[in-house]
C-alpha cells in the first residue's frame, strides 16, 4: 500500500516538474518576443534547470546524488523572484515622434523611449518611459498651452477637450517613470428622431435632436445627445425627476442615476464636449418576481408538487441552454449587434480553452508526444492573441460585453473541471 501511494506522489511530482519547464519556457518566449531580453534569460535558465530536473528524475541524465533533483527544482522556484522583478520593467525602445495622424497635435515629449500602440486620423495612443514627475507637468502645460483645457477633469490623471472636441487623456505612474498619452478625434454626430419605443418614450426628450442612438431594444435604450450644455444637462435630469425617475436617486456634478417606480433604472451622465448619455434599462425578471408575495400552499402535498414541477423544469431548461444560448447569438450577429471579428476573437477564446482542457486531461508523462502537442497547443494560443490584439481598440457593445461574459462564465467552469478531473 504504501509503494502504491509513493508511486502516485512520484508521479504527481514529475508531472508538476514538466509542467513547470513548459510553463517557463512558454514565459521565455514571450519575454523573447516582448523585447525583455533579461526577463527571457532568466525564464531559459529556469525551464532548463525544470527540464534536467526532470530528466533526472525520469534517469534520463544519470546522477549519483538524488538529492540533486531535489537542488535543482529549488534553484529554479528561488529564480522566480528575481523573473517577477525583471518582468515588471518594461523594454525601452526608442521612437520618432509621428508627423502625421493625431500626433500632430499634440506637443512632443522629451522622452524618446516608449512604444506608440496606435497612431490614425482617429486615435492616438503613446506609452512614454523614462519621464520624470517634473517632465509630465511640463508636458501638461504644454497641451493646456494648446487649448486642451475644456470640460477639465483631474479625478485619475488629465481628461480635456479642445475647442473643436479632440480629447486628450494624460496619466502619469511616479514609480515607473512613465507617462500614457491618450487623443480621440470628435465623434460626428447628426439630427436623429426619438424613437417611439416604449422604453425612450419614458424618458423626457432632450432639447438638442443632435446626436447618435447606441442601444434600442425592447428591455434597453441608450443614446448620446450633443449640443447640450451643463444648464441643459441639470435641466434634463430634473425633467427625469419630475417623469417619476427620483426613487434611489444619486447625483453628482456630471451624473445622475435612479429608479421610478416601476423599477426602470436611468442613468443620464455629462461626458464633456457638450455631450451627455442617456440609459434606460428594464427591471430584470428577477427583480420583479423577488417583489411579489409568495403565494400561500393549501397543504403540504401541493407543496411537494409545485417544488417537483420546479426541479423538472429546472432540469428541462439545462438541458435546452446550450440551444437557447446559440441562438441568441445567432439573433444578435444577424442584428449587427455583436460584430464578426469580435465574435471570432471570444470563440476562439473559448476553442483554446476546450483544447487546453482536452489536453491536460490527457496529458501523460511518459508519452513525449506530449511536448510536439503542447507545441500546437501554444501556436494556437499566438493566434488567439493576435485576433484579441486586432481588436483591442474597438469599444464592445452591452450585447457583445454579455457575450464576452457568458463564454468566460463557460470557461471558467471548463476549467475548473478539466482541475478536477486532472487531481
Amino acid at each position: 500500500m504504501d509503494n502504491n501511494v509513493q508511486e502516485k506522489k512520484e508521479k504527481k511530482s514529475g508531472k508538476l516538474i514538466l509542467v513547470l519547464f513548459i510553463i517557463f519556457l512558454l514565459i521565455c518566449i514571450f519575454c523573447f518576443k516582448d523585447r525583455r531580453f533579461l526577463a527571457g534569460i532568466i525564464a531559459l535558465i529556469q525551464a532548463t534547470i525544470f527540464g534536467a530536473a526532470w530528466c533526472m528524475k525520469k534517469n534520463i541524465i544519470k546522477v549519483v546524488n538524488p538529492a540533486f533533483h531535489t537542488m535543482a527544482v529549488l534553484i529554479g522556484l528561488v529564480l522566480i523572484v528575481p523573473l517577477v522583478m525583471v518582468m515588471d520593467k518594461k523594454p525601452l525602445n526608442k521612437f520618432d515622434w509621428p508627423q502625421s495622424g493625431l500626433a500632430t497635435r499634440l506637443p512632443v515629449p522629451k522622452s524618446n523611449k516608449g512604444e506608440i500602440h496606435t497612431n490614425s486620423d482617429d486615435r492616438l495612443w503613446v506609452e512614454v518611459f523614462k519621464t520624470a514627475q517634473n517632465q509630465y507637468e511640463e508636458y501638461l502645460q504644454k497641451c493646456k498651452d494648446m487649448g486642451y483645457v475644456v470640460d477639465s477633469d483631474t479625478s485619475w490623471g488629465y481628461k480635456a477637450y479642445d475647442d473643436e472636441g479632440y480629447k486628450l487623456s494624460l496619466s502619469y505612474v511616479d514609480t515607473q517613470d512613465e507617462m500614457s498619452i491618450e487623443l480621440e478625434a470628435p465623434v460626428q454626430y447628426s439630427a436623429f428622431d426619438w424613437p417611439k419605443s416604449e422604453i425612450a418614450m419614458l424618458l423626457p426628450k432632450p432639447k438638442s435632436n443632435i446626436g447618435k442612438v447606441e442601444y434600442d431594444s425592447t428591455d434597453r435604450f441608450s443614446v448620446y445627445v450633443s449640443n447640450t450644455s451643463r444648464d441643459d444637462f441639470n435641466e434634463y435630469i430634473n425633467s427625469c425627476s419630475s417623469k417619476g425617475f427620483s426613487v434611489g436617486y444619486n447625483k453628482s456634478d456630471t451624473r445622475y442615476t435612479a429608479e421610478n417606480g416601476d423599477g426602470y433604472k436611468i442613468e443620464v451622465e455629462y461626458i464633456g464636449n457638450k455631450t451627455m448619455l442617456i440609459k434606460i434599462d428594464k427591471p430584470d425578471e428577477e427583480e420583479i418576481e423577488t417583489e411579489k408575495e409568495p403565494e400561500v400552499v393549501s397543504s403540504t402535498e401541493t407543496e411537494k408538487d409545485s417544488m417537483d414541477d420546479t426541479v423538472s423544469e429546472n432540469d428541462d431548461s439545462a438541458e435546452s441552454n446550450d440551444n437557447i444560448d446559440e441562438t441568441s447569438v445567432a439573433e444578435k450577429v444577424a442584428n449587427n449587434l455583436i460584430r464578426d471579428e469580435i465574435k471570432e476573437a471570444i470563440d476562439s477564446y473559448e476553442a483554446f480553452v476546450d483544447e487546453y482542457c482536452k489536453f491536460m486531461e490527457n496529458y501523460d508523462t511518459s508519452d513525449l508526444s506530449s511536448i510536439a502537442k503542447y507545441t500546437d497547443l501554444l501556436s494556437k494560443e499566438v493566434e488567439m492573441s493576435q485576433k484579441f490584439k486586432d481588436i483591442e481598440d474597438m469599444e464592445l457593445s452591452d450585447a457583445e460585453e454579455l457575450y464576452y461574459s457568458e463564454v468566460s462564465i463557460r470557461c471558467l467552469k471548463k476549467m475548473s473541471e478539466a482541475a478536477s478531473k486532472i487531481n
